[in-house]
């Protein structure tokens, strides 16, 4: 007699299977992803596929969050069925509330006989806060800082110190100055590392008494404080600087010499002749940024001085 069998060739997996992929990388039931690093506040999405490998549609599919951290990770709504051979995406919100470590548990029911399918998800909180500081005081944005008393026609310079105080680095974009007579010597260094700093060297130089006042804003990527605003104040003096020039009108001719530190000497010559003068000019300059007042000039015995007139700043 003949034998007789019976063979089944099956194709494919009799069931839905459901399988999740990550950039190209699958990820079981029971894996992880780390969606990454997010400032406070900020909204980081990933989007990962959801895969029917099987034969049969998958129905009845959601998805949902649970943990300690959930509130802080979203999900799109995906649709119910999953047709055999194809997929679909899924995107995962990641909103730190503060910074730190953040997890949670991504859940999948679905028709699939191995449902649930389950992911750990975590994610990472960080923060970049700008804080600066003048002569080691911190100030915070809006602030007046009071940077002392200069003195006109003297440049003045004053370091700020800007640190980063957050968790993930400061990336400044430009720190300008702005105000009558102030520059920016050297500019801060970019980025910052967390829990790092760089200073910024500013100038006055101004002949022009009172107050004066320079805006420094410094822009970066820390989210609460984008343009942090710092008001420096300097009270600039002046005050007069008397400078006593002789310039010989007589014999010995064409002086044009400083007295220096108000002793210098200068030597009329030898008169052998009563009645005979020998004159010498004075010129008196203020150099200085302020009325020169008070003047007088006197002369020991056998001189006389004549010819004073007004000086003027």
């Amino acid at each position: 007699g003949g034998i007789t069998s019976n063979i089944c060739v099956c194709l494919g997996e009799p069931e839905p299977e459901l399988n999740v992929t990550n950039g190209g990388v699958a990820v079981a039931s029971g894996g992880s992803i780390n969606v990454g690093s997010s400032e406070v506040g900020t909204l980081l999405n990933t989007v990962i596929v959801l895969n029917n490998d099987g034969v049969e549609q998958i129905t009845g599919l959601s998805a949902g969050v649970a943990g300690a951290d959930a509130a802080q990770f979203s999900l799109t709504t995906p649709t119910s069925t999953i047709n055999a051979g194809s997929s679909q995406n899924l995107t995962i919100g990641f909103t730190p509330t503060s910074t730190g470590s953040k997890s949670t548990t991504l859940t999948i029911p679905s028709s699939d006989p191995d449902s649930p399918y389950t992911i750990s998800l975590s994610g990472t909180g960080v923060q970049r806060e700008v804080n600066v500081k003048y002569s080691g005081t911190s100030y915070d944005s809006g602030s007046n800082v009071e940077v002392g008393s200069v003195t006109a026609g003297t440049p003045s310079q004053f370091t700020l110190t800007i640190e980063n105080t957050g968790t993930s680095a400061l990336t400044i974009s430009s720190a300008p100055i702005t105000g009558t007579d102030w520059s920016v010597v050297t500019a801060p260094t970019s980025p910052v590392a967390a829990a790092g700093s760089t200073t910024m060297v500013v100038q006055l130089s101004t002949t022009t008494a009172g107050a004066s006042v320079g805006t420094v804003t410094i822009n970066s990527n820390d989210a609460s404080e984008p343009a942090y605003v710092l008001y420096l104040v300097a009270d600039v003096t002046a005050t007069p600087e008397i400078e006593v020039l002789a310039i010989g009108n007589s014999t010995p001719a064409a002086w044009n010499i400083p007295m220096v530190d108000a002793v210098t000497t200068f030597d009329f010559g030898v008169l052998n002749t009563t009645g005979v003068t020998r004159s010498l000019s004075f010129r008196i300059t203020n150099n200085g940024y302020a009325d020169l007042t008070g003047i007088s000039v006197t002369g020991s015995s056998g001189f006389v001085v004549s010819g004073l007139s007004g000086v003027t700043a």
